[in-house]
């Protein structure tokens, strides 16, 4: 936001926050975690939470994803790749990873013991089920494919070169292509 808005990148902002030039960020829950590591004078628990400014502000968006890794299934050595996500996904290896990377307190894996500060966990618990989604890309099908394309899209119309609802029409386009290009029996002109 501001003056600097698209020349602003997101490695800047623990800086950011921690000097106090910016007041909030729209960021990962956990953001104050890589601050606080980042800045060992800024603690991790100065810092409050809110929901991002969607549906009225009601609603608790969560995209249930970690850390990912692909094997290419044309490669000569999937068995070792293998190996090396049994031995990535142990719950010692898991729990390393939480333990020691501000950017991972939490993976959606049974038996580990998440990092989340107090005041995160009672942000989370403030949102009875009902009021708790996935996110948009996850949520709604032929989304996450052209999230780079919705992002320019929307740098286009910050900057007045489309409108609003073009980005609206963009996206349905898509959405539409990709859906003929799976041959979608769901969906429907």
């Amino acid at each position: 936001f501001g003056d600097n808005a698209l020349a602003d990148t997101y490695e800047y902002l623990p800086e950011a926050l921690a000097s106090g030039e910016y007041a909030m960020a729209v960021a990962n829950l956990t953001n104050p975690q890589v601050v606080g590591d980042a800045f060992p004078d800024v603690s991790a628990d100065t810092f409050g939470f809110f929901v991002m400014p969607l549906a009225d502000n009601q609603n608790l968006n969560i995209n249930p994803a970690g850390p990912t890794k692909f094997i290419y299934s044309g490669s000569e050595h999937i068995a070792e790749a293998q190996q090396y996500f049994d031995f990535l996904t142990r719950t010692e290896n898991l729990q390393y990873l939480i333990d020691n990377d501000p950017n991972t307190p939490t993976l959606p894996f049974d038996g580990l013991t998440f990092n989340l500060l107090p005041g995160q966990q009672e942000f989370l618990d403030s949102f009875p089920p009902e009021k708790r989604g996935t996110v948009y890309q996850t949520a709604v099908d032929y989304v996450n494919p052209q999230w780079m394309d919705i992002g320019q899209d929307l740098t286009a119309m910050f900057i007045g070169d489309i409108e609003p609802s073009e980005v609206l029409v963009r996206i349905d386009e898509r959405r539409a292509q990709q859906a003929q290009t799976a041959k979608d029996p769901d969906w429907s002109e």
